[in-house]
């Protein structure tokens, strides 16, 4: 079912004809999905075809795991490969607040609508806040890749390309947080499903459920300069139907409230930010201007790669966290660069949005989780999947990024 499915993005973007009114005309040379993919039959990617997609990558998943710890020698049981380990760093925290609340002021940077639902959802898996987790993670997941599809081949005005734009999402090397119990996916469905809405004028949806990506992280307010300001460049003139938008930061008031209210302090979040994920030799998490924290990066990779060619490469502590965060900073130059394509190629809020989302990024004093932060950028996946597509090329990222 890969291979078919891996062969059948290599077909050439120019047999597949996409109008703007939600109807697709296919040439016979493209490969047909069975079955239709909603209302308007936007796509031909059956949601079953893509449900197997999804089943078949978290088996591979669950593959890889199983290797990884034989070869280790860690005879780990198969139970904690398919739920505990997904529990891990964040995942700990986000299942904590849903059984005990808010107990302490440093939890508050973790934003409250992902605990909300694991609080509800628990009692259906006989009171397991983990087990609701997943559970969330994935169909949250599997529903954001149902509308991100219908979505990259509105943009894209191809099939082929929206298939690929999937599948670079899948393989790549941080996509497994979005099965994990984070809040990767539940963002990443509301700001898509955003987006989707917002390119069919639908404000009263798109800002409603950007409301809701508020509530599940910070960046979520992102999607209220994206809209507003994409809306009024192209008209040059304000709309009533404009204040529909402000639904979106709106949505913060509850969660203000109920921290002054707790706490004493309706912006306490953005106090306890830096306190947050300190670890030893690392940089400082604070809001820093982003140009500093970008030139110090710059810096510290001259300077590794100086000590590396004079002393050669000595995997000392201090040398693996200085790896890593040469590592963190050459994601962040990838996506800097994916996002000169996004101004070239997409609809300007896709710009708005991702170029602020990497300032903030940088506005945190390090650039930590990147790799991770990085996957709701999908701005950057539609774009790559128009670069990629030499279905050589293709193959070659996918299996360099599945690594």
């Amino acid at each position: 079912f890969f291979w078919s499915t891996l062969s059948s993005v290599t077909l050439a973007d120019k047999h597949t004809v996409i109008k703007w009114d939600d109807s697709v005309v296919y040439n016979a040379d493209v490969m047909r999905w069975p079955g239709k993919f909603g209302r308007n039959n936007i796509g031909v990617l059956s949601w079953r075809h893509l449900l197997l997609l999804v089943l078949g990558w978290r088996v591979w998943l669950f593959i890889v795991q199983l290797i990884a710890f034989r070869k280790w020698g860690l005879l780990t049981p198969i139970s904690h490969l398919l739920f505990n380990i997904w529990e891990l760093w964040d995942g700990y925290w986000h299942t904590q607040i849903a059984r005990f609340g808010y107990y302490a002021p440093i939890l508050n940077v973790r934003f409250p609508l992902y605990p909300l639902l694991i609080r509800f959802t628990a009692p259906v898996f006989g009171g397991s806040q983990l087990g609701a987790a997943l559970f969330i993670s994935f169909g949250t997941f599997f529903l954001a890749l149902l509308i991100f599809y219908r979505l990259a081949v509105r943009e894209l005005r191809s099939k082929d390309a929206a298939m690929r734009s999937i599948l670079l999402l899948l393989f790549f090397p941080t996509a497994f947080f979005f099965v994990a119990a984070y809040q990767e996916s539940l963002f990443f469905l509301l700001t898509v499903a955003s987006f989707y809405f917002f390119r069919r004028d639908k404000f009263w949806q798109a800002g409603i459920l950007g409301g809701l990506a508020v509530l599940t992280r910070p960046q979520g307010l992102f999607l209220f300069p994206s809209f507003l300001l994409s809306k009024l460049l192209k008209r040059r003139r304000w709309e009533k139907q404009d204040w529909l938008f402000f639904l979106i930061p709106l949505a913060l008031l509850p969660w203000c409230l109920f921290l002054w209210q707790r706490f004493g302090d309706p912006f306490l979040f953005l106090r306890e930010t830096p306190h947050w994920g300190q670890g030893p030799w690392q940089r400082v998490r604070e809001f820093s201007s982003p140009l500093w924290v970008f030139s110090s990066y710059t810096w510290e990779v001259i300077g590794l790669l100086r000590q590396v060619l004079s002393q050669g490469l000595q995997l000392t502590p201090v040398i693996l966290v200085q790896l890593k965060e040469v590592g963190d900073f050459l994601c962040f130059l990838f996506f800097l660069f994916l996002g000169i394509r996004v101004v070239r190629s997409l609809d300007v809020s896709y710009s708005i949005y991702h170029f602020f989302s990497l300032v903030l990024m940088l506005s945190t004093g390090t650039l930590k989780g990147a790799p991770r932060f990085v996957l709701v950028l999908f701005p950057g996946f539609l774009v790559l999947a128009q670069i990629l597509r030499n279905p050589k090329g293709f193959a070659l990222f996918l299996w360099v990024s599945s690594m």
